[in-house]
């Protein structure tokens, strides 16, 4: 019995219920009418708002980019304005927050959020419009 149960902890982890991919509707739940702050590895990687109807803002320093998100099977995949590639991210459940592995490098550094409000995100003028 030990050794069966010692073969079974050693063969990789076992996914909680919580390590489990969140669906369209707990993602949405979790972040409509939220701004959330994401970092990668210790590093700022971004802000995003979480607007109705799918809709979001993204921003990484002064820019904000508009766009939306869908699910696509387990992935939450993300089209902004200014690009027509969707980037696609597997979304967990992480302590009170949230944590993405993006389609690129599933076994990567996640982002992790860091920071969540109710307020929304200050940007600046576009520039050129």
């Amino acid at each position: 019995m030990r050794s069966a149960m010692l073969l079974i902890l050693l063969s990789g982890p076992v996914l909680a219920a919580d390590d489990s991919p969140l669906s369209a509707e707990e993602f949405e739940a979790r972040t409509t009418g939220r701004t959330i702050t994401y970092s990668s590895g210790g590093t700022y990687y971004g802000t995003e708002q979480y607007l109705p109807d799918r809709r979001v803002i993204w921003t990484f320093g002064d820019f904000c980019r508009e766009g939306r998100w869908e699910a696509v099977g387990e992935m939450i995949c993300f089209t902004y304005e200014d690009s027509p590639e969707p980037s696609c991210w597997i979304f967990r459940a992480h302590g009170g927050g949230l944590a993405a592995w993006s389609d690129d490098d599933p076994s990567g550094e996640p982002l992790v959020s860091t920071y969540q409000s109710h307020a929304p995100m200050a940007c600046g003028p576009k520039v050129g419009v």
